[in-house]
């Protein structure tokens, strides 16, 4: 269950690495490309969808039954989770 979660997440992660690539390619190159916004516009048009099936079952599933019994636990495990891209984008600036 904890391999088919990191996975998930690296698979998302990765997926999410290229396509800021390809954004900044296309921008150096001054190509406009036009994406509906939103989070489920953003799963239609890109590959994310699988991975993110994969991190709702092996992650979120396990911390939420994870909260019945350790909610503290579960707290910093989120916490964590949330602060990891606003970290990434920090060091990526």
């Amino acid at each position: 269950m904890w391999l088919c979660g990191v996975v998930g997440q690296l698979y998302v992660f990765l997926i999410w690495l290229e396509e800021r690539a390809a954004q900044r390619d296309r921008s150096e190159r001054g190509k406009r490309v036009r994406v509906p916004a939103g989070f489920l516009a953003y799963l239609k048009y890109s590959r994310a969808l699988p991975p993110w099936i994969l991190v709702l079952v092996f992650v979120a599933l396990p911390l939420a039954i994870m909260a019945h019994g350790a909610p503290l636990a579960a707290l910093i495990l989120v916490a964590l989770v949330a602060l990891a891209p606003v970290l990434f984008k920090k060091f990526d600036s």
